[in-house]
């Protein structure tokens, strides 16, 4: 079904219209389309049959990008993989455990932008080579220089340096 979805976007059609089309809601279509983007172990959950709901394997792949320890320590537990479960593994306090140091902000913000970047980068790898990609070609070009543009203002903000900066 997500594969279905994501062809009629990639089609044109809007996830409204592809909602209205399969009488869904436009939750449950951008759900569907998430499943395209879970993060490794997650996508095994959903292939062997674990967790089956769209909707659960969103809400955890949200909670993976936050805290991959806890969703990780959920997923080999054994545990059953339910929209309860997924709830009060929110609930508890992150990595399940005291003895750790939170993280800092910075870090869970550097952790939630890691989980973009790989899920760009797992979108782009479903790009198929052929004469589309010549097509593609411009907006993949105008996409690199956005994420170039997005990291040097980010530098620049507060004359924030990179590594190889300082050693100059």
């Amino acid at each position: 079904m997500a594969r279905f979805i994501s062809e009629q976007v990639d089609a044109g059609d809007s996830n409204a219209t592809i909602a209205r089309q399969l009488g869904m809601n436009l939750t449950t279509v951008a759900h569907h389309l998430s499943l395209l983007e879970l993060p490794p172990e997650l996508d095994e959950a959903l292939k062997s049959g674990r967790c089956t709901s769209p909707r659960t394997l969103h809400e955890l792949s949200k909670l993976h990008d936050d805290n991959p320890k806890q969703v990780q320590g959920l997923l080999a537990s054994g545990a059953e993989i339910t929209r309860t479960t997924v709830s009060a593994l929110r609930a508890e306090p992150e990595d399940g455990a005291a003895s750790e140091a939170a993280p800092s902000p910075s870090n869970k913000l550097i952790a939630q932008a890691s989980a973009a970047c790989d899920r760009l980068e797992r979108a782009l790898g479903r790009i198929q080579p052929s004469n589309s990609y010549r097509v593609a070609l411009p907006e993949l070009i105008a996409l690199r220089i956005r994420v170039e543009d997005i990291t040097k203002r980010w530098l620049q903000g507060s004359d924030r340096q990179t590594p190889s900066q300082t050693d100059r």
